[in-house]
């Protein structure tokens, strides 16, 4: 019952942004594509805002 190992993508690290900016496109204005802080601070402020 264990899934067969994935083969790692040629770049791990592109793969990893085009699926970030993809997931956070989705939420933000196509013409201010999100930097890797800007998510951060998104994830931050939705969990402070849940929060309180």
């Amino acid at each position: 019952s264990v899934p067969p190992p994935i083969p790692p993508p040629a770049a791990p690290h592109k793969v990893l942004y085009a699926d970030l900016s993809i997931a956070a496109g989705k939420r933000t204005p196509k013409n201010k594509p999100p930097t890797e802080e800007r998510v951060v601070h998104a994830a931050v402020n939705g969990k402070r805002k849940s929060a309180t």
